[in-house]
């Protein structure tokens, strides 16, 4: 992957699985967007607070857009039946070592279907065909149990825990890293595929 590549999220492209669809995320998004980021349970494991306000919902989505236009944001908004129920995509590319870091949120009221885990396997899929990562991991504090199950079936491995690595919300936490890379992709893949 190389800086010219990051360009495609200048346009990010939009992506579809069996049920969803990955894309641009807008303003337009705003009621869809303040619903599951004011649920307390939404990012209980996550870095952000709750949005207390659609104000402050309206400036991350206007800040969401102006990343977009520079070539700096990688996220999709997951869109189910035309409602915008989450996002996932890569917080961060690592142009020099051909890796990206992923990461996803999801309305409350759709945990539990297998949303998260179609929609990563999906990034996964961009990740390596398009921008032709050869590592994919993700960090997330370690009590976010359904966090980690959205990993491993995705075929992501534990690669350890980082202790102490984060201060937020007033207390430090552990952090586990999953990773897979280009090879075992292509192995699962292999393994998935009908005979």
């Amino acid at each position: 992957m190389d800086k010219e590549t990051l360009r495609l999220f200048t346009r990010i492209p939009t992506l579809k699985t069996a049920r969803l669809v990955l894309r641009k995320i807008s303003a337009t998004d705003l009621e869809d967007c303040y619903e599951y980021s004011s649920d307390p349970e939404v990012p209980k494991y996550l870095l952000w607070y709750p949005h207390t306000e659609r104000s402050f919902t309206r400036y991350y989505l206007g800040y969401v857009e102006r990343k977009y236009r520079r070539g700096e944001f990688y996220d999709w908004g997951i869109e189910l039946d035309g409602k915008m129920i989450g996002t996932v995509g890569f917080t961060s590319l690592d142009v020099n070592n051909n890796a990206g870091e992923v990461g996803y949120v999801l309305n409350r009221r759709f945990w539990g279907l297998g949303i998260a885990t179609e929609a990563l396997n999906e990034v996964l899929r961009f990740g390596f065909e398009i921008l032709s990562l050869e590592r994919i991991y993700a960090k997330f504090i370690i009590q976010n149990e359904k966090s980690r199950e959205v990993l491993c079936r995705c075929g992501m491995r534990e690669e350890g825990v980082h202790r102490h690595a984060i201060f937020s919300k007033n207390k430090y936490h552990d952090i586990s890293v999953y990773a897979i890379t280009r090879a075992e992709w292509l192995e699962n893949r292999i393994a998935d595929s009908p005979s």
